[in-house]
């Protein structure tokens, strides 16, 4: 059977993500390999916690609210994610974004799989058919500057990027074997980025205090640019964060930061 790794950012731990994770669809001839690179223990109190002193200021009847509460109205536990046969993989909470790629490539050698899919926990999966239909070519596919086209010789696909902006969200990325072949472990981009929070482990709430860990996006994005490659990077949705397969969340949320953090 070939293989695809669904690679993990754990930090939020939502369970409602991860029971949405189960019902993904392998498509014929694959298996799934399930990892969570972890940048905080899910079981320390702060985890569950904070989330809930937010769910408190959110409009449950909302539809963000809603997403919100079916994510974390339960709460997750490590011996959950071991009795779903997912590999936690403990790993300083240095960067963010791709850097979760980087530190899962430190231990498991990208040649083992055909695909990486690369999720922040804190997603919102829409439609169980997200890998099959990219497996199988039936998925919707945008060029970085919108237009809708498919191209079968992709190396990333990516969900979103801000408007006005060529560059990914972080928080997803679909990934070939051949893209490591020609873009390495990432370790590159997080270069000159100076924010570290190793060792931390509260969840911001103003949404400025992790800005600079784009940058690792930017930086892999030159990339493409530099090396003529923008004919092999699609996105899943011409609209910011949404997509038909998943909604991206900020900072661990559906409902926008201003209710219930700093903004």
């Amino acid at each position: 059977m070939k293989k695809i790794a669904i690679l993990i950012g754990g930090w939020h731990y939502p369970k409602g993500f991860y029971d949405q994770l189960e019902n993904l669809k392998c498509p014929d001839g694959f298996e799934f390999d399930k990892f969570v690179v972890s940048h905080r223990d899910v079981d320390l109190p702060i985890v569950y916690q904070e989330k809930q002193d937010a769910l408190n200021k959110i409009d449950k009847n909302t539809v963000n609210g809603d997403m919100d509460y079916k994510l974390y109205g339960q709460r997750l536990t490590k011996d959950y994610l071991l009795s779903k046969n997912i590999t936690i993989i403990d790993a300083e909470n240095k960067y963010g974004d791709y850097y979760f790629i980087t530190q899962w490539l430190d231990e498991y050698d990208y040649n083992d799989y055909e695909y990486v899919c690369f999720l922040h926990d804190d997603t919102y999966l829409r439609n169980e058919f997200l890998i099959d239909d990219i497996i199988n070519g039936t998925c919707m596919t945008y060029h970085v500057e919108g237009e809708e086209v498919y191209n079968p010789n992709w190396l990333m696909l990516f969900n979103s990027n801000a408007p006005g902006s060529i560059t990914p969200r972080g928080s997803f990325a679909f990934l070939k074997k051949e893209f490591f072949k020609e873009f390495g472990n990432l370790e590159y981009a997080v270069d000159g980025i100076t924010l570290d929070r190793t060792d931390e482990v509260d969840t911001p709430t103003n949404s400025r205090v992790l800005k600079e860990w784009n940058d690792t996006t930017r930086s892999l994005m030159r990339q493409f640019i530099d090396r003529g490659m923008l004919d092999r990077i699609f996105k899943l949705s011409d609209e910011y964060r949404i997509s038909y397969y998943m909604i991206e969340a900020e900072r661990g949320l559906m409902t926008p930061i201003g209710v219930w953090g700093e903004g």
